[in-house]
């Protein structure tokens, strides 16, 4: 739930942070072996590394791997990195349009 009401000790994320973070994830294609097809995405557990708020530890067992536990992520949160990494990008996109047009 994203209700102001559920949250305290509000940090904005600033844009530096933002691509700071974003920087450390790197995608993959992968072969994903319990259901034999290649994939685009992140791996939790190196994700983690960077930002262990994007990381959902030990989630049940898959049907494939009863026993097991994995790591998943959750990948709405993305955008709340996405967003200020976003804007910071382009405040300084139009910073350089600015000096390019003074400088004509």
């Amino acid at each position: 739930m994203s209700d102001e009401r559920l949250k305290q000790n509000f940090d904005p994320v600033s844009g530096n942070q933002a691509l700071s973070i974003l920087s450390q994830i790197q995608a993959y294609t992968y072969d994903r072996e319990d259901l034999d097809q290649r994939r685009l995405g992140l791996i939790a557990n190196r994700v983690e590394e960077a930002c262990s708020e994007l990381s959902i530890d030990n989630v049940t067992s898959t049907k494939w791997h009863k026993d097991d536990q994995y790591k998943v992520l959750d990948y709405s949160r993305l955008v709340s990195l996405l967003i200020p990494a976003v804007n910071k990008l382009s405040q300084e996109v139009e910073d350089l349009k600015s000096i390019k047009h003074r400088a004509v």
